[in-house]
């Protein structure tokens, strides 16, 4: 083989091997841009869960079951905005469960029951601006909220404690 064979030879091999290491970080990025994509959304349903167990401890804590609230009380806590403190995380319920979707029935059933919870408070809210619901009957429908945004919480926890390990 003459000199100009073995340049082409050499030519051939780096261009196979440029091919190969191209290749390669191309399928690495795309398995880091998915792995990103992945633990974006559980890092969304996360503040999902953490906003709405915020805005249900608030209430919580505030407002006890067996606290029976005068009309001036009432008033006071600004009843009129009680329902807008809750739209934002209703309005992202239905992505919170698409975005679940994406990790298995466990999670999304999570997700789905803590929505369930959150209409469930709304609808009290509203009974109860309307004068038909008590205010015992508002406080443990914003305890069972807050008691179910912690397991979506805990179960969000958990699976990126297994995605990290």
């Amino acid at each position: 083989m003459d000199s100009l064979s073995w340049v082409t030879l050499a030519l051939a091999i780096t261009t196979l091997f440029l091919g190969v290491a191209a290749f390669l970080s191309i399928w690495q990025t795309k398995k880091s841009q998915a792995r990103r994509h992945r633990e974006a959304l559980l890092n969304d349903v996360l503040q999902w869960a953490i906003d709405i167990a915020e805005v249900s401890a608030g209430a919580k804590a505030t407002y006890p079951p067996g606290i029976s609230l005068t009309p001036e009380v009432w008033r006071d806590m600004d009843s009129v905005n009680l329902p807008k403190r809750y739209r934002p995380m209703a309005i992202r319920a239905g992505y919170a469960i698409e975005a679940a979707s994406a990790f298995g029935e466990d999670l999304r059933s999570s997700v789905a029951q803590l929505c369930r919870s959150l209409l469930k408070v709304e609808v009290v809210i509203i009974k109860h601006l309307e004068d038909r619901a008590s205010q015992d009957e508002l406080s443990k429908s914003q305890f069972a909220l807050y008691d179910q945004a912690l397991e979506t919480i805990d179960k969000v926890a958990q699976m990126k404690c297994k995605a990290v390990g």
